[in-house]
């Protein structure tokens, strides 16, 4: 492992960048902030983690039921982007959440925190689609992504592959 990828494989840990391999159509590594150093901020989106002189390191931590909103949204809008790549009504569940880590600037403990709250409310029937996690693997997938690529954890089980329904009353 390079020193550049060790710093970036610290940095993720940390939740201050966002780094992936895996994105889909794109062939190389994406590195991006998802953390900022100021002095202060007063957006509740933002949280700070470290202090050093008059400056701190706030994450990007988006909370609230508008950003839960927000977060379906684009879920929904990368999951049909994704299905047409994939011409398969299950998609890769990392797929999906490199593309919507990427959009809105979360790291993937978030992502895993709004779609464990998304699926919650899914199977209360208070959400406006439908979602089914499963765990079977699609067949491109293969042992080797496993090893680099993080899974996705939603209600205490690592899921593979995500489908959503818009066809429930909006």
């Amino acid at each position: 492992m390079s020193a550049f990828d060790l710093w970036v494989y610290r940095a993720k840990q940390l939740e201050i960048v966002h780094a992936t391999e895996f994105y889909p159509d794109f062939n190389g590594k994406i590195v991006y902030p998802i953390s900022l150093i100021e002095e202060n901020i007063k957006s509740k989106d933002f949280e700070s983690i470290y202090h050093f002189g008059k400056k701190n390191i706030y994450i990007h931590n988006p909370k609230g039921e508008v950003n839960q909103e927000k977060f379906v949204d684009y879920l929904v809008q990368t999951y049909f982007d994704l299905r047409k790549t994939y011409r398969s009504y299950f998609i890769n569940i990392a797929s999906l959440r490199e593309v919507v880590c990427y959009k809105m600037k979360i790291s993937e403990r978030k992502f895993e925190d709004l779609l464990n709250h998304a699926y919650k409310l899914n199977l209360n029937g208070t959400l406006k689609i439908k979602i089914s996690l499963e765990v079977d693997k699609l067949p491109e997938e293969t042992k080797a992504i496993y090893l680099k690529q993080e899974p996705v954890m939603v209600e205490g089980k690592y899921r593979n592959i995500i489908a959503i329904d818009i066809t429930k009353n909006i």
